[in-house]
């Protein structure tokens, strides 16, 4: 279905559909392009969007003044370079909502894509999942700034980031449902500021590049940390839980982390291999709420001390508490002005226990999720006690020209875009 440029419509609706929308191959699903102003209002109901072939997209819009895409319904491609949802505008407003599951498995498929040297708004109901190489989950580039909004589930591909935002403005993320990538980068930001609210969770690095930024995890949050967190100050009143459960996890955290009151730092331990999660901070960390210990594997030795976060300008002790089960007569220390030390003591004839606990007692197996796994399962970039070297980000500078000019070709397989370094 298309409607070019010259035509005298501003907006097109899509609905009362009695079959899927499947054009031939490298054909759009939906395209509207205007000199002027584009809406587009498309409901399939109960049928989707179907495209095959390169460079197909299921919606495709494009307007000098301004476009608008209200979807509802569900969108699959199947090519290269073929994204879900894509937008461009010279120097026009974006504004994009999708009410509907969007899966893209081509290489440099986004499954939400918008460019403009305007601003763009994306807000996102249903789920979206770009699987390819080179593929973004959702890649903003609106040159006015980035305004995103996430209900449901947003997965990037194996070398892009879930969400991706670049401007020479202010870019703002709001999640309230999550975002992950196969490649292990949530969010990639670019922008004079760089801005996460998260209700819901996060789960791998998150790189702000341009300038500083703030992550705010909020109350009832998850953020499963990956190898790198870089953005700028981070507050934790949900729960920080480096690589996520059953996974050990050494992540170093730029600038600057605040635990609030409610915030609860998850940490594992692999006592067998005397590895534990560890949080590396080039910065200051201001420690309140609770340490939450959990242990994949009881260790030989029931004595052992680890080394869970490191501030290298300082750490903080806001009263910081801990909660672990009363076997492991775990305590906290502050032994100089940058560790944070987690103590274990493992005794299963101690009191409190409850039936459960005291069963588990002759194998030595504490609240283990895969205990009969081997413990090398558990490790990823994990660390034995020791004070870590911190890990910056990659220094990646942001010009406006980077952006993509309006109007260009949409990605390619030999040149995706957005990708990441």
């Amino acid at each position: 279905m298309r409607i070019n440029s010259g035509s005298p419509y501003s907006v097109l609706n899509v609905n009362n559909l009695t079959t899927d929308i499947a054009p031939a191959p490298g054909i759009d699903g939906i395209s509207f392009t205007s000199s002027g102003a584009v809406t587009i209002n498309s409901n399939t109901g109960a049928f989707e969007i179907i495209t095959t072939g390169a460079s197909a997209a299921g919606i495709s819009a494009s307007g000098d003044t301004s476009v608008t895409i209200n979807s509802v319904g569900d969108i699959a491609t199947y090519g290269d370079g073929s994204e879900g949802i894509a937008a461009t505008s010279n120097t026009g407003p974006i504004a994009i909502t999708s009410l509907g599951d969007i899966t893209t498995y081509g290489v440099g498929a986004d499954g939400i894509s918008a460019i403009t040297q305007g601003a763009v708004s994306i807000v996102v109901l249903g789920d979206v999942s770009a699987t390819g190489t080179g593929s973004a989950g959702i890649a903003a580039a609106g040159d006015a700034g980035n305004q995103i909004t996430i209900m449901g589930n947003v997965v990037g591909g194996p070398c892009c980031a879930g969400v991706i935002m670049f401007s020479s403005g202010d870019n703002t993320l709001v999640n309230y449902g999550s975002i992950s990538a196969l490649s292990g980068s949530a969010i990639d930001s670019f922008g004079a500021t760089n801005t996460v609210e998260n209700f819901g969770t996060v789960t791998g690095d998150v790189g702000f590049i341009g300038s500083a930024g703030t992550f705010n995890n909020h109350a009832g949050a998850l953020f499963n940390t990956g190898t790198i967190v870089d953005a700028g100050i981070v507050t934790n009143d949900g729960t920080l839980a480096p690589g996520g459960a059953g996974l050990l996890q050494n992540t170093a955290l730029g600038d600057n982390l605040i635990q609030g009151s409610t915030g609860k730092l998850a940490i594992e331990l692999l006592g067998a291999g005397g590895y534990s999660d560890q949080v590396t901070v080039s910065g200051t960390a201001a420690l309140a709420g609770n340490v939450v210990l959990s242990m994949l594997l009881a260790p030989a030795d029931p004595v052992q001390s680890f080394v869970i976060l490191t501030a290298m300008s300082g750490t903080t002790n806001n009263a910081l508490g801990l909660i672990a089960s009363p076997a492991l007569h775990a305590t906290l220390s502050f032994p100089n002005a940058n560790d944070v030390v987690l103590g274990i003591s493992i005794d299963f004839t101690t009191t409190g226990l409850n039936p459960n606990q005291h069963a588990i007692a002759p194998t030595s197996t504490i609240s283990s999720p895969r205990a009969a796994a081997a413990s090398g399962r558990y490790c990823s970039g994990c660390s034995t006690p020791q004070t870590p070297q911190p890990t910056r980000r990659r220094s990646t500078s942001f010009h406006p020209s980077s952006i993509p000019t309006p109007g260009s070709p949409r990605s390619t397989p030999a040149s995706p875009s957005p990708t990441r370094s």
